[in-house]
């Protein structure tokens, strides 16, 4: 390319670097709602005429600084599954949640693979990190998950297997279970 061309070049985008589209203020302005583009304040989802997103509040289970379980709420898109549920508590306590002291059993490593809820039982595979937890780190994770997964309609108890392979839970009373019922965990509820 020859020098006069290129300082050509260089001319028009130095100039058009002050140009903008938009246009700039000191301060905000508000936008009137008939001159949002798109449908964009639509009820529905931009581009369709069906499709609309609610949200309802799920009572997710996590451990407070004196190591019991609390329910916190979070907003969930409905409809939503149980096994949407169990991972946003598997994912743990946002990070305001933390600096007050809330944290988990259900350590991040430990994955829900599959979470169903038939007649009110709720079936949970995880993946086979969770064997690798204490007999305690166990019986405190699965408190956790049970009551959550009660919360989202698992009244009857929770079923866990690990990797596919059925789970006996082992009980503070040294009983193990094949369905862990809410009345098993109700020991580490906040009281």
């Amino acid at each position: 390319m020859n020098w006069s061309r290129l300082t050509a070049l260089a001319t028009c985008a130095l100039l058009l670097s002050g140009c903008t589209v938009v246009k700039t203020t000191a301060h905000p302005v508000a936008i009137a709602p008939s001159t949002v583009p798109f449908g964009l304040l639509d009820p529905t989802i931009p581009f369709t005429n069906q499709l609309k997103v609610t949200f309802a509040e799920r009572s997710i289970y996590f451990v407070n600084a004196q190591g019991r379980l609390v329910a916190l709420r979070r907003l969930l898109p409905t409809p939503h599954t149980l096994n949407e549920i169990l991972n946003v508590m598997a994912a743990g306590p946002t990070s305001a949640e933390a600096s007050d002291g809330i944290g988990t059993y259900v350590p991040t490593v430990v994955h829900i693979n599959q979470a169903t809820l038939h007649n009110g039982v709720g079936y949970v595979d995880l993946s086979p990190v969770f064997l690798a937890l204490s007999p305690v780190g166990q019986q405190r994770a699965t408190a956790q998950i049970v009551l959550t997964a009660q919360a989202a309609g698992a009244t009857k108890g929770v079923r866990i297997t690990v990797a596919q392979q059925p789970y006996l839970a082992g009980l503070p009373n040294r009983r193990q279970v094949s369905v862990v019922t809410p009345a098993d965990v109700r020991y580490l509820l906040q009281r």
